[in-house]
């Protein structure tokens, strides 16, 4: 009787381990079909991102009677180059236009995204971007953003930051760098340093006859495109040589 116990637990045993092992042999056939659905699961849920947000953007056009097209127009395609923004990255990609024109002024909002780093370290950076084109912004080129304490650190080996003597307020509070500093420091008079002191502000890149607005990395629900509008005309009207009634 102990013999044939002593077999029996033995064939259990065998037996036991013969099934372990077949599914050990089994795994890499149960996870890779996992890993592609995974996969494709992510590759759906993006695409259904996408799709959602153009159909919420083209919505939001289509109630403030302003024009939506997912491509950028092509009267806008030989400016838009130049801007620090649209240099970022790789894979860089536009979409989700709404255009509104009046005879003082075109606006474009729009989204830009594009890629930084690889591996673990790969990451998309998706804004949206307020672009105002009008003859009345008769600026120099510069780009301006709240200052911060890696941009303050920075500037103490580039120098790059030009301060506007009498104010050192605005000094502290803005980074603002470009070529032309004596220029810059004398359109940036006492009326538009006040109006830019009360404005919620972000990035503004700005060229002789134009400029772009955003927030990096940043955005804008379309529930709030209307907003982004006013933000960006405001900035206008703050930089624009607008003729006196």
């Amino acid at each position: 009787m102990l013999l044939w116990t002593s077999g029996m637990n033995l064939i259990n045993t065998l037996t036991s381990s013969m099934l372990l092992g077949n599914v050990f042999e089994l795994i890499p056939l149960l996870v890779i079909p996992i890993i592609i659905a995974i996969i494709a699961y992510g590759a759906w849920y993006g695409q259904r991102k996408v799709k959602l947000r153009q159909e919420a953007m083209q919505k939001v056009a289509t109630e403030l009677g302003l024009v939506y097209q997912q491509v950028r127009p092509g009267d806008y395609d030989g400016r838009i180059g130049k801007y620090k923004l649209i240099q970022y990255g790789r894979n860089r990609q536009s979409s989700n236009f709404i255009l509104a024109t009046t005879d003082e002024l075109s606006l474009l909002i729009f989204d830009h995204q594009y890629t930084t780093g690889s591996g673990k370290s790969k990451h998309v950076h998706r804004q949206t971007i307020a672009w105002v084109i009008s003859k009345q912004l008769q600026t120099p080129q510069f780009m301006i953003s709240p200052e911060s304490w890696f941009s303050r650190i920075a500037d103490l080996f580039t120098k790059k930051d030009i301060d506007i003597p009498g104010d050192p307020e605005f000094s502290k509070k803005f980074l603002l760098i470009g070529e032309n500093q004596d220029q810059i420091r004398q359109f940036f008079d006492l009326n538009r340093r006040q109006s830019l002191m009360k404005i919620n502000m972000s990035t503004i890149e700005c060229f002789p006859g134009e400029l772009m607005f955003y927030r990096p990395n940043q955005q804008t629900d379309p529930s709030q495109l209307k907003s982004l509008m006013n933000e960006a005309f405001e900035i206008y009207q703050a930089f624009a040589a607008l003729p006196s009634e």
